[in-house]
């Protein structure tokens, strides 16, 4: 499964691009300082033999096998990476340093003849190890040929530490590498991160929050374009608030309103419906009395032609003398 958040995305990322880069190329470093290894010692194979068999030419053309065996032995120990050295002429072996003696298998498997040049061949023997072979011929053939053989143990021993250091290096050079990545990607996306942290704030209602701003980086100008857009909701959001609580105000009001009309229009109908004034009056101060609460309740009022004073005190309706009113 995918990591879902960006810097382990980018981290994943990294380290596998780092990883494949990496390992190819510690390989191929590896195959090529290997191959160059090799070369060098199948040249240092030739040059050994080819030496030998300047060396050799007096020596056999005299049949001084003493000094022969001398010249060999010489060589074996100045250059120990040499498994065998023998001296062949008319398919004979006039010395040799192999201590039982030459193994049957090897003679003739490598030969030159007059006239050819040197000649390298691979050698496998009963115990699967290998060998190159450089057979280089003594004065141009006439006088035989040196043999020279050398295990390639040694040499991809050498190849296999050094494909192990260079993995082992590669390895640690991965490590510090992604644990750098790793913290400038946490550099990096950290105002990101920031900026989430902020939306999220931002849909629990709370809008009192401010994203820092540091340098002049892309995701610097989108946090303080982030700031403003919230300065501008905030004010808006504000706005809207007092509107609705305008507009509830009104609200209560126009159901006040509502209310009062509609009671003035059941009392109208009610009163309309009375047969006399005491009923009326009786009626109003029942309604007035679930409005205002007061003890003694009375209700005044003038004849048609304001003449004539009536009050209405709870229980009868009497006229009062008086002036007419003015």
């Amino acid at each position: 499964m995918l990591p879902q958040s960006l810097s382990k995305k980018l981290l994943l990322t990294v380290a596998l691009l780092a990883v494949g880069i990496g390992a190819l190329t510690s390989q191929l470093v590896a195959h090529y300082y290997g191959e160059r290894i090799m070369h060098d010692a199948l040249s240092e194979t030739e040059n050994i033999a080819r030496n030998l068999a300047l060396d050799a030419t007096d020596k056999i053309l005299i049949n001084d096998r003493v000094a022969l065996q001398k010249l060999i032995d010489d060589q074996m120990i100045s250059t120990p990476f040499v498994t065998y050295i023998l001296v062949v002429r008319d398919n004979r072996v006039l010395t040799h340093t192999f201590p039982g003696g030459v193994p049957r298998g090897l003679i003739g498997v490598n030969q030159v003849q007059n006239g050819d040049g040197g000649r390298l061949r691979w050698i496998v023997n009963e115990e699967n190890e290998r060998y190159f072979d450089v057979a280089w011929p003594v004065f141009d053939g006439k006088a035989g040929f040196v043999q020279v053989g050398v295990s390639e143990t040694p040499y991809r021993q050498k190849i296999t530490g050094l494909r192990l250091r260079m993995s082992l290096l590669t390895l640690l050079i991965l490590t510090a590498s992604l644990l750098l990545c790793h913290y400038l990607i946490r550099r990096l996306t950290r105002p990101l991160q920031m900026l989430a942290d902020a939306v999220d704030k931002i849909d629990e209602g709370n809008l009192d929050i401010n994203v820092p701003v540091t340098g002049d980086t892309e995701v610097a100008k989108l946090s303080q374009a982030f700031n403003q857009m919230l300065v501008r909701i905030k004010e808006h959001t504000g706005k809207l608030n007092d509107y609705a609580e305008r507009l509830k105000q009104k609200n209560v009001e126009l159901d006040r309103s509502h209310q009062q009309t509609r009671a003035s229009f059941e009392i109208s109908r009610e009163i309309g419906a009375l047969p006399n004034l005491s009923d009326v009056c009786r009626y109003l101060i029942h309604k007035l009395n679930d409005v205002v609460t007061c003890r003694s309740m009375q209700i005044f009022t003038f004849g048609s032609g304001g003449e004539r004073l009536f009050r209405f005190s709870g229980s009868a309706l009497t006229q009062i003398e008086g002036e007419k009113s003015r």
